[in-house]
């Protein structure tokens, strides 16, 4: 985001003074374009930013609306080299008209090279420096190296529409023409492997996953990572532990003993009537007696309602500093935490549990998004065998 858009909405009084230098220290620290901050921090809502936009550039802004599915045959219009060259997304086509987001929609030689390579006329919009992140990387793959990640967040009811719209056509297409490791799927429906695009990480405190010359390595430890023997990653083994556990409690521990080799806590969570119960902990504070008395209230807005509310197979990165957050960490026995991670469980699509991982005081190092995401399949699936043997046994 330029000088003149932040100046801009500090004048029209979009954004404080204050909230601006808070953007900018977690810009600073988490890496990543500015206005993201301002996005998931709540300084500001999304159709401001674009009437912002709009208003300095003349040009309409394109949003997620817009930019989160785009026809494959509108993208190939113009080549990937030429997208990531001039940082360009088209998104639209109208008759001989191609419709096209950029950050500066007065580039002159874009429009050109563009309406040269795709034979159309092109229509220049402008976007945030946010939304073009993602939608390079969701539509052509193109890895942004100058920022870590960047905040899942809060999801308006359009955006849980697009997301969800989204998803149903992912799963369809991986189940004509993608093969699907294990033939498994996640919460979400996209296969357990798949690899994922930055708006469905969190802003990570980790300096090795996405920043500087790691950020080159990203590639081989994802050839890596595919290239393990199967069970390499000792989720085979989990599979046989959980099969054979004989009650709830030997699955708790043969998921969190999994866990703790991993991170430096973790805790299951059960979903109740009025809230969540703590069953089974590890690590600091966590795995104490104590651990079987706490309960977190629902409906409070603290971390775990927003991850049940959004919906997806699970939330990674930093937790924002709400009252309700530091309420909630409070009860988990300290401050909080630079980075967390929690995965629901699910029971025949209903969510029974959460997974909570953290790593004390310091960020969840190069985290294996793919096998975390089987892993709570794998959960669910050890829940639901325990429910039906039991129920089984009443008959």
């Amino acid at each position: 985001m330029t000088d003149r858009v932040t100046q801009y909405l500090l004048e029209k009084g979009h954004i404080t003074r204050e909230q601006y230098d808070k953007a900018r220290r977690t810009k600073e620290f988490f890496g990543g374009p500015l206005d993201a901050h301002l996005l998931k921090l709540g300084f500001i809502r999304e159709d401001v930013l674009g009437s912002a936009l709009t208003a300095l550039t003349g040009c309409p802004y394109a949003g997620p609306g817009e930019l989160r599915i785009v026809d494959p045959m509108v993208a190939a219009r113009v080549p990937r080299e030429l997208v990531e060259q001039h940082r360009i997304c088209p998104f639209e086509k109208s008759d001989d008209i191609l419709r096209i987001a950029m950050l500066n929609p007065r580039d002159a030689v874009a429009i050109a090279r563009s309406e040269s390579a795709s034979g159309l006329i092109v229509e220049p919009w402008v976007t945030s420096e946010y939304r073009l992140n993602l939608a390079l990387e969701r539509h052509y793959r193109v890895r942004q190296r100058h920022y870590k990640a960047l905040s899942l967040g809060p999801q308006t009811d359009t955006e849980k529409e697009l997301s969800l719209a989204e998803e149903s056509r992912s799963t369809l297409d991986a189940g004509t023409d993608q093969e699907q490791w294990d033939g498994g799927v996640g919460l979400d429906g996209r296969p357990l492997d798949a690899e994922l695009t930055a708006d469905q990480f969190s802003l990570l405190g980790n300096t090795a996953l996405l920043s500087g010359e790691n950020a080159e390595k990203t590639a081989e430890r994802t050839t890596e990572k595919s290239a393990r023997p199967p069970g390499a990653d000792g989720l085979s083994a989990l599979g046989r532990t959980l099969s054979s556990a004989g009650d709830i409690e030997e699955i708790n521990a043969g998921l969190l003993d999994h866990c703790a080799r991993k991170v430096a806590r973790c805790a299951l969570f059960a979903l109740s009537g009025d809230g969540f119960k703590c069953t089974a902990g590890r690590g600091r504070s966590l795995a104490s007696a104590r651990t079987g008395e706490v309960s977190i209230p629902a409906g409070n807005g603290h971390l775990f309602d927003q991850v049940l509310e959004a919906g997806k197979s699970f939330y990674l990165g930093a937790v924002p500093p709400l009252p309700a957050n530091r309420d909630l960490f409070s009860l988990l026995g300290g401050n909080l935490p630079p980075m967390a991670m929690i995965l629901p469980i699910k029971v025949r699509s209903r969510v029974v549990a959460l997974l909570y991982l953290d790593n004390d005081t310091d960020p969840i190092d190069n985290p294996d998004i793919p096998a975390m995401r089987r892993l709570a399949a794998k959960a669910g699936l050890a829940f639901e065998v325990f429910l039906l043997r039991r129920k089984l046994e009443d008959l």
